[in-house]
């Protein structure tokens, strides 16, 4: 690699750095890794209250969160919004069935804050390159094991349990930044238990 070529990466390496250290942690990264980083991730801004992903369209993106925080939630037959998924800063995002299978998503996605992003397009992402390859594989794998988590807590813990698995397993940014009632929706709780076990737990850590 030339040294303009070469200092050419530094420069995009320092404006990704969160995104490029997050795949760090799970892939071992080449240079010629980063090179298809810099040139796949596109960023983009998205104000308070605007959407990355409408329901019924396509989803052929997947969000890198750099900064902000996101809602992902259907609408029930009832007419009410049941959360699904929370993202803060340093982690990805999309609907998963709707993007591998490229149908109409069943799912919103919304800024709750202003949020940048950066975004990568189903086309990059099934290129048969090196780094999209394991890339992939660590796609599938992470959002398997978060929809096995998901089911297991709802279906097997009680509000109690879902109340501590949420305030040792979720991002601080979300908790003080999402309303409770969207809390306690994603929980399968009603507000009312939510602000019951969020009174208990405080006077406990009051009383250590």
């Amino acid at each position: 690699m030339s040294y303009y070529k070469h200092l050419a990466l530094l420069r995009k390496w320092k404006t990704m750095e969160k995104l490029i250290r997050k795949l760090a942690t799970y892939i071992t990264l080449q240079n010629s890794d980063i090179e298809i980083i810099t040139s796949s991730f596109i960023n983009k801004t998205y104000k308070k209250g605007t959407y990355l992903l409408k329901q019924e369209n396509r989803a052929n993106k997947i969000f890198f969160i750099e900064k902000g925080l996101v809602r992902m939630y259907f609408i029930s037959e009832e007419g009410t919004e049941i959360n699904t998924y929370f993202a803060s800063n340093d982690s990805f995002i999309t609907s998963f069935s709707s993007f591998i299978n490229q149908h109409p998503s069943v799912e919103f996605i919304k800024a709750e804050k202003d949020t940048t992003v950066y975004t990568l397009d189903y086309s990059d992402f099934k290129t048969n390159n090196d780094f999209m390859i394991k890339f992939r594989t660590l796609f599938v794998e992470q959002n398997l094991i978060c929809i096995k988590n998901r089911l297991d807590l709802l279906q097997t813990s009680n509000a109690k349990e879902k109340y501590e698995y949420l305030i040792k397993n979720t991002d601080k940014n979300i908790i003080n930044g999402i309303p409770q009632y969207h809390i306690a929706s994603y929980l399968g709780i009603t507000p009312e238990s939510l602000s019951r076990l969020k009174k208990i737990f405080l006077t406990k850590s009051q009383e250590k």
